[in-house]
């Protein structure tokens, strides 16, 4: 019983700390559900859960076949980062900044990009053009089927 109380304030703890250096804080999680008795199996998926990168600060990095796979990256700073063959389908990049970002090979499909800035981001040509129908299925005066 005394778990189900103290593992919420490890967490907030471990939150806390690490945002403060400007870290997501995934290794605190973890250290903080094994003091509390939660089985292995089920610590990853909930570490990873825990260490969403909403608001993050990626300028610039290197992410070449990262997967972000269904990441909430809304409001995510991917200025000129390399995102080359990276996986972003389904990720939520709502309102996220990709300006000057290389996207070439990047997984999009079913991507939210709403509100992204993309000016000078380098797309594939097959990008473009799944890019642009997207937007006008978006404002298709037609109702969808």
């Amino acid at each position: 019983m005394l778990e189900l109380l103290l593992l919420p304030l490890l967490i907030f703890a471990a939150a806390l700390l690490y945002s403060s250096v400007g870290h997501a804080g995934a290794s605190g999680y973890l250290a903080a559900m094994a003091l509390c008795g939660v089985a292995p199996p089920a610590m990853k998926p909930a570490a990873l859960t825990l260490n969403v990168l909403t608001g993050a600060n990626l300028c610039g990095a290197d992410l070449r076949a990262a997967n972000f796979c269904a990441a909430s990256l809304r409001d995510t700073d991917l200025g000129s980062a390399d995102l080359r063959g990276a996986k972003l389908r389904a990720a939520n990049l709502t309102m996220a900044r990709l300006r000057g970002a290389d996207l070439r090979g990047a997984d999009l499909s079913r991507a939210n990009m709403h509100g992204a800035e993309l000016g000078g981001a380098t797309l594939s040509i097959a990008q473009r053009l799944r890019w642009i129908l997207t937007i006008l299925r978006s404002r298709s005066p037609f109702p969808k089927r």
